[in-house]
């Protein structure tokens, strides 16, 4: 039997949606949470997808999240308590109150607390520029990654993205962490038995290691590119962490914060010569010569936006066990 399985892409979301709503999330909760693993698996993000909805589930019975509330609102500001929620559904929330608000004042900056993991934060640059709207989104979470130099966790994985709309073509995400992979990919990496990369991670003695297992058990993630990585990492965790009120390091799956900037493309000048020199930027980078070994230079998140679209059309294949396990989860006969 192969190890994969066919399905569309709303069969995916639905049994998502289910698993969600079983463990106790409310429709509108377990809707955006399904919209966020569906669509990071549809990328070809399996450590964003699938894989996530096991914990996702386990974090919602164990802390029965409440309502997402609006605490601080100003004319260009929402702070929002995510209220144990993982992030996904009080970020869709900011990101719906915060394009209110953006669309009047020209930008908005909406600082979520108190929730858990963010997941592929592409989704939530991706669901801004469909409005019309500039986003820039960061996120930090639970202690992952040694600073430059050390051996102990001190930074989240603390990602950062990029939404940028375009006219009749799918939005610009560019969608990386500083990190030089993610803890997703560990826990992909580990349950397929296969081994991580050089330089990627540490073991808890502080020894360089290729298995994931030894990273799960004490070890830590390396920034990419060394003490620029660390730096950028650094950035994140204080403007997600002690500027918008969430921990500054945070204990598991407990108060993590998530920073949306919504930027309206006409707030220094009329938007239609903004979105020509955007293009007039894209395609200088999509004509530049390729180096050697490479056929061609790529934009940012083409490859991601390119698999949304053949799953949308043509369904995608899921790992079976997942597929499967999500299925009790969702109490599927």
């Amino acid at each position: 039997m192969s190890n994969t399985i066919h399905i569309t892409v709303d069969d995916l979301h639905a049994r998502i949606a289910a698993a969600c709503i079983r463990a106790g999330l409310g429709r509108e909760a377990a809707t955006h949470t399904a919209d966020s693993l569906t669509e990071a698996e549809c990328a070809g993000r399996a450590s964003h997808g699938l894989v996530r909805v096991e914990s996702v589930c386990s974090l919602a019975e164990r802390k029965q999240p409440g309502e997402v509330e609006v605490q601080k609102h100003g004319t260009c500001f929402l702070g929002v308590d995510g209220n144990r929620h993982m992030a996904y559904h009080p970020g869709v929330i900011g990101i719906e109150k915060g394009a209110e608000i953006a669309a009047e004042t020209g930008i908005c900056m909406v600082g979520v607390r108190n929730s858990a993991h963010s997941g592929m934060l592409g989704f939530f640059a991706r669901r801004i520029a469909r409005k019309g709207l500039w986003g820039l989104i960061m996120a930090h979470c639970v202690p992952l990654m040694a600073p430059h130099g050390g051996a102990r966790k001190i930074f989240g994985t603390n990602p950062v993205a990029l939404g940028v709309p375009r006219a009749e073509k799918d939005p610009l995400v560019i969608d990386f962490s500083p990190a030089a992979t993610t803890f997703g990919a560990i826990l992909v990496a580990e349950k397929s038995e296969q081994k991580i990369g050089d330089g990627l991670a540490l073991d808890k003695d502080g020894r360089p290691t290729n298995d994931p297992g030894a990273v799960r058990d004490g070890g830590t993630l390396l920034p990419a590119a060394g003490a620029k990585g660390s730096a950028l990492a650094l950035m994140v965790q204080l403007l997600c962490g002690p500027l918008i009120g969430a921990a500054t390091l945070p204990e598991r799956a407990t108060n993590y914060g998530l920073l949306l900037i919504l930027i309206r493309p006409d707030l220094f000048r009329e938007s239609g010569v903004t979105e020509r020199e955007v293009e007039q930027l894209l395609a200088a980078v999509e004509d530049c010569p390729p180096t050697e070994g490479f056929d061609s230079v790529r934009l940012p998140g083409e490859r991601a936006a390119r698999a949304i679209n053949h799953a949308l059309q043509h369904g995608l294949e899921v790992d079976r066990s997942l597929w499967d396990r999500v299925g009790e989860l969702a109490g599927a006969g």
